[in-house]
């Protein structure tokens, strides 16, 4: 799937939306420093933004298994799961930092009261990224073994290839 290379849309989504998002975030930091609540109005835009982002890359990604299926469908799974995670992490995130603001849940001392704290709303953001973190060595670790079960270690054909015009290969005179 290479979105970035073939649509312009997502160029100007990407780079459009992050300048965008940066000029609202200062623009509105800077109209009133003293407001707290401004984070309300900034959460929503780059939710939007992001969502845009994964949007578009999960329709190049239907757009590149339906040209192609044989050669996009092994590699397809993997980009799914990548994009629908990225989605529910965002979703977790914004969720989070809106019960976080709305003062729901307290704060965790895991090292007691004089000890570093999380706020108990950012959990469902934590529990997803660890559980993101195991699934990927898992798959890593299907991979590696479907690799060695296809005997990706063993060297097939010629072994004494070297590059052009390095040392013990004849240079031909043209």
């Amino acid at each position: 799937m290479d979105v970035w290379h073939t649509s312009r849309l997502y160029k100007l989504w990407v780079v459009g939306g992050l300048i965008a998002v940066a000029a609202f975030a200062v623009i509105g930091g800077l109209s009133d420093p003293s407001d707290q609540d401004f984070i309300f109005y900034l959460i929503p835009v780059v939710a939007v933004w992001v969502f845009g982002i994964f949007f578009l890359q999960w329709r190049a990604l239907r757009r590149d298994v339906e040209a192609n299926p044989i050669l996009a469908e092994p590699s397809a799974g993997l980009a799914r799961w990548s994009i629908i995670f990225g989605v529910l992490l965002c979703v977790a995130i914004f969720a989070g930092v809106f019960l976080f603001y709305a003062d729901v849940g307290g704060t965790l001392y895991p090292f007691g009261e004089t000890g570093p704290g999380f706020p108990v709303a950012l959990l469902p953001a934590f529990v997803l990224i660890a559980y993101g973190a195991l699934r990927s060595l898992n798959v890593l670790r299907q991979l590696g073994r479907s690799a060695d079960e296809r005997g990706a270690g063993e060297i097939k054909g010629p072994t004494d290839i070297q590059a052009p015009g390095s040392p013990g290969r004849p240079r031909s005179s043209d």
